[in-house]
């Protein structure tokens, strides 16, 4: 699961840097205007009038978007329930193999070959169940984090047109940004407009 996170935090960074970039290349052919509203978060501004900076917080972001925290939740159900039903499996294997090395003695050497084969087969079928639960979960986080980064990119792209901001920055622990000013938080907005797009 930790993965899981990992994975929307690389993302949300990555939304964040390429809206950044995004604005910076076309800054050129920007035109100014006021936004209809003020904007959530006074970016700052180059001396010049230039650059206009803002930031969220990656973490908030992800542990306060309902849908994300919902998915998510489902996701870590579907992964503890894959994970008991190997264990158990697992288990009653075991408790096969020991229930065989308790008869060995009494069994022919063509029975022994004919039931350590088949107690193999079922390891395989385990094995196989396994890596399938597997990729089906590492499918469904991939499709949950595309999911995430679609709907942050549109809402980031929409903040950055709507107020005239050249950069998102993405804030938290591994971003790269050492030191914010909390006057240019637009984390709240930016929440505020990913519940409101269920």
């Amino acid at each position: 699961m930790k993965q899981l996170i990992s994975s929307a935090r690389l993302f949300i960074g990555l939304a964040l840097l390429t809206l950044g970039l995004g604005a910076c290349q076309s800054s050129g052919e920007k035109t100014e205007s006021a936004p209809a509203t003020p904007p959530p978060a006074a970016a700052t501004t180059g001396s010049n009038g230039g650059t206009r900076v803002v930031f969220v917080y990656a973490d908030t972001l992800l542990a306060k978007y309902e849908d994300f925290s919902t998915k998510q939740a489902e996701l870590e159900k579907r992964q503890q329930q894959a994970e008991s039903r190997i264990q158990s499996r697992m288990k009653a294997l075991e408790t096969e193999i020991m229930s065989l090395q308790d008869k060995v003695r009494d069994m022919a050497p063509a029975q022994l070959a004919q039931e350590q084969e088949r107690l193999g087969r079922r390891e395989q079928e385990i094995v196989r169940e396994r890596d399938r639960l597997g990729k089906e979960l590492l499918d469904e986080t991939q499709r949950l984090n595309k999911e995430l980064e679609d709907k942050l990119n549109e809402v980031l792209k929409a903040i950055r047109e709507e107020y005239g901001y050249d950069f998102i920055l993405s804030y938290g622990p591994g971003t790269g940004v050492l030191m914010v000013n909390d006057s240019l938080d637009i984390t709240n907005e930016v929440l505020k407009r990913l519940n409101e797009k269920k």
